[in-house]
């Protein structure tokens, strides 16, 4: 029974955080999903939704949403198994180096930008040299 009880003293926060950010929520949109006004909130039914579902812009939504699930995620789910497909080892080797280059990309860029602001022709050390004082090498490693 001890067990039990500390069990449960564990699982309290989890379930606090769930019951306060996921739960009341949920059921506090559903219940706005049926009433109408903010400071006077009126109970309307489903007339919200005979509304909505007569809104051409939700229904134009609505629509473009279908022909994405309907055309684009196929599309990509393909794609994405050809791909795979290439990059094992028994069809045709695709250079896995090409799979990484949009993670390399940024931090090559933001490297050739900490060298425009640290580098030893850098503004901060064109800023000290400005200032007679010598050149720091930051961007070098140095040993104690």
């Amino acid at each position: 029974m001890e067990d039990r009880k500390s069990g449960l003293y564990f699982i309290l926060p989890g379930l606090l955080g769930v019951l306060i950010f996921y739960i009341i929520p949920f059921f506090l949109s559903l219940y706005y999903t049926f009433t109408k006004g903010i400071s006077d909130i009126q109970f309307v039914g489903l007339s919200n939704f005979r509304e909505l579902f007569n809104n051409p812009a939700f229904l134009l939504a609505a629509k473009n949403t279908l022909k994405f699930i309907i055309i684009g995620v196929p599309i990509v789910t393909m794609l994405s198994l050809s791909l795979s497909i290439m990059m094992s080892e028994k069809l045709y080797r695709f250079p896995r180096w090409a799979m990484l280059s949009p993670m390399i990309v940024p931090v090559a860029s933001a490297l050739m930008g900490w060298q425009v602001v640290l580098g030893n022709n850098g503004i901060v050390n064109e800023i000290l040299v400005f200032f007679n004082n010598q050149s720091v090498s930051f961007l070098e490693k140095t040993t104690l």
